[in-house]
């Protein structure tokens, strides 16, 4: 009986906790763009620094898609650890595109970087694979992954010939404004929700 009592505050924990943050972040990220009109403006995630308000945007929807697509009537826990690895692999990838171009086309800076996020990829990655050995979490939808795969490159070649990381290294030395633009956005969402087509979760 105390067990069952125990699983069930934990398992509603980890329902609303995560949930409740995303939600607030959106709602707050919302509000920050109602102010700033600025795309690539910051929000602060209360407890945590401050992040540019298209990734709350793009991660925090992406997260409880994950968590409520739940077609395989999953157990709770696993749902959480899913939706969190896979939204995390798109951030992280995201972060490894990014600092392997800033390395070669922008300041020149960034190799541990391109390191810690390589080496995150490949961790969540092993996870999200072990988790489908048990649970079956993964289900390739390769038309959608083709799709997104082509949007992906052609964003990253708009992102690239936008001069971005040249501008980059100048903002960095404090020479010009921040160069974040639309072609950034573009390609940051379209990295992150690419991987919607690896799970059926």
């Amino acid at each position: 009986m105390k067990k069952t009592l125990i699983k069930r505050i934990l398992d509603f924990c980890l329902v609303w906790i995560p949930a409740t943050f995303a939600i607030l972040w959106i709602v707050q990220a919302l509000f920050d763009l109602y102010i700033t009109k600025m795309w690539i403006g910051a929000t602060n995630l209360f407890l945590f620094s401050n992040v540019h308000t298209i990734t709350v945007l793009a991660v925090c929807p992406l997260y409880l898609y994950f968590f409520t697509n739940n077609k395989r009537n999953l157990s709770i826990p696993i749902r959480v650890v899913t939706a969190i690895t896979v939204v995390s692999i798109g951030i992280f990838f995201n972060g490894f595109i990014w600092s392997l171009l800033n390395l070669y086309l922008g300041s020149g800076t960034g190799s541990i970087t391109m390191l810690i996020h390589l080496i995150s990829v490949s961790f969540i990655s092993v996870i999200l694979y072990n988790l489908n050995i048990k649970y079956g979490v993964i289900q390739i939808y390769h038309k959608f992954m083709l799709v997104t795969t082509i949007l992906f490159l052609i964003s990253l070649a708009v992102f690239i010939n936008s001069g971005f990381f040249q501008n980059w290294a100048l903002y960095e030395k404090g020479l010009i404004l921040d160069p974040h633009n639309w072609q950034w956005v573009l390609e940051k969402t379209v990295a992150v929700y690419m991987w919607i087509g690896v799970t059926k979760t």
